[in-house]
């Protein structure tokens, strides 16, 4: 029975609303059912500047944590790729982010 508090070391899967154990789903780790369908937008600015999934999540983590360096760690990518990252974000824009 769910008590209303969500312990830690539960994950719920925003996709399937399938909870799992932290420990045994990767950050970004997505469960689809075979038949379910789902949309996905991605922005393209030209040839070069898109705005994608990944990088509004990357966006999210940035607001979540305060800190590049651990939005990145989260999403398994080095400093430098989320920094390059955002710097991309921040030319397609032409401001900070």
């Amino acid at each position: 029975m769910y008590s209303g508090v969500r312990p830690a070391s539960v994950y719920n899967c925003i996709y399937c609303f399938r909870r799992a154990p932290l420990s045994s789903v990767q950050p970004r780790a997505v469960c689809y059912p075979a038949a379910m369908t789902r949309l996905v937008l991605r922005l393209h600015f030209d040839t070069a500047n898109r705005l994608g999934p990944g990088k509004v999540e990357l966006l999210e983590r940035i607001a979540a944590t305060g800190s590049i360096s651990a939005a990145g760690r989260a999403m398994n990518m080095s400093y430098r790729r989320a920094w390059l990252l955002v710097d991309a974000m921040n030319h397609t824009f032409g401001a900070p982010v």
